[in-house]
């Protein structure tokens, strides 16, 4: 049982890091892939992974990377615990984090198995119809993409350079696939087919599965199956080959959405999950889940 997209050093997790992690192995658990998602956050999964490893042998991977909410302004995302995004709206702070950051990958890079969470957010500010909600003119938006795919786009090569599979985060308002197509046509041109990845907790356009698949990259599903507003995932699984699916928590945020599960999502909900999907795609939970497990070592696990 594997957990492909978890934030285990993110509180409240991280206060009871040990008991969570027993729960998980106790119950089948074999690896998580734990992903950052800004400066502070790499040195922690980093220092997690280290300090777990003799009680957990070979089950924390870590990902690196910044995700592309720290390139939004605060007034947007409301996310104001973020030394970067305080006031992130030029490309020369952009330049100063990216630099930090490959001293960081290049100091860890012996402890770290992924790039990302990475990718683009146009979630917050890409919307024709009511561009008065996002508080920003048109060109205010377009730099603030052109800020996130810069810093997508670094990843890419690092992850290229240094021949590591990305954990990816793609997201825009529904209805809307500028943000997925985006992403899909940097990685191709950017990567040159050399990168395999992992579109986290894809919720965009169905019709855009084929082509993330015959690029030859995976979907990751979580807890959003459970929801009653999930009804576009469970197609979206439903349409999914069973070779590229990855099962994920995203924890602690997407909590399971079912009689008395706590307030955060663990990776121990990945059971409950795979049960999930197991019905949408009419096989046993344990057939899933050996299948899910083949597919996530053969992303994650050829450099551990």
């Amino acid at each position: 049982m594997t957990d492909s997209h978890a934030h285990i050093s993110m509180q409240p997790i991280s206060d009871d890091i040990e008991n969570i992690l027993h729960d998980f192995t106790s119950k089948g658990g074999t690896k998580i892939l734990n992903a950052s998602y800004d400066l502070p956050s790499i040195n922690q999964v980093i220092l997690d992974k280290i300090s777990m490893s003799n009680i957990f042998p070979d089950l924390i991977l870590t990902s690196v990377g910044i995700h592309p909410e720290e390139f939004i302004p605060t007034t947007l995302t409301n996310h104001n615990d973020s030394p970067l995004n305080q006031k992130f709206d030029s490309f020369e702070k952009m330049r100063k984090a990216l630099d930090e950051y490959n001293t960081l990958v290049n100091k860890n890079i012996k402890h770290i198995s992924a790039i990302g969470e990475t990718g683009l957010d146009y979630h917050y500010f890409i919307n024709s119809d009511k561009e008065e909600d996002s508080k920003l003119t048109t060109d205010q938006i377009e730099e603030l993409i052109e800020i996130q795919k810069n810093s997508f786009i670094e990843h890419i090569e690092i992850a290229k350079k240094k021949s590591l599979p990305m954990t990816i985060h793609s997201r825009e308002n529904f209805g809307e696939n500028r943000c997925i197509k985006d992403v899909l046509n940097l990685l191709c041109t950017i990567g040159n087919g050399k990168i395999a990845a992992s579109i986290h907790s894809y919720t965009g356009d169905i019709d855009l599965i084929d082509e993330i698949i015959d690029l030859g990259y995976y979907i990751g599903f979580n807890a959003i199956l459970t929801y009653k507003s999930g009804e576009n995932i469970r197609q979206i699984a439903s349409k999914t080959p069973l070779e590229r699916i990855l099962l994920e928590t995203d924890c602690p945020s997407l909590p399971l959405h079912i009689k008395g599960a706590q307030k955060y999502g663990t990776p121990s909900d990945i059971g409950y999950i795979a049960s999930v999907l197991a019905e949408i795609k009419n096989i046993s939970t344990e057939k899933l889940l050996s299948i899910v497990d083949e597919n996530f070592n053969r992303i994650f696990c050829k450099t551990v």
